[in-house]
């Protein structure tokens, strides 16, 4: 019943999709939303267990770089990575 009614509010357009809620997360975490699209944003998390795991994700990350700080990467993963992006940008499309 309850993914019945949360399919049926997205085709209403009372809930935000999961695309939209990831759209607005960094608003959202900033307070910066209005308090109508925050009330449906809030509901789409009260009926969507996917995005408020994401949720709960992005602010373990968001909190374990605040509290490691700039890591910066070694070397060799850096010429790995811009050797591969080099790789992908010369192939034909």
């Amino acid at each position: 019943m309850r993914k019945v009614l949360h399919l049926l509010q997205q085709m209403i357009g009372r809930t935000p999709s999961c695309r939209k809620v990831n759209e607005f997360l960094a608003d959202y975490l900033d307070g910066t939303l209005d308090p109508q699209t925050k009330a449906r944003f809030d509901a789409h998390l009260d009926a969507c267990p996917k995005c408020k795991r994401y949720l709960e994700q992005y602010l373990q990350t968001v909190e374990l770089v605040k509290t490691n700080g700039t890591v910066e990467p070694p070397p060799e993963l850096v010429e790995h990575t811009l050797a591969f992006l080099r790789r992908q940008l010369e192939r034909p499309s």
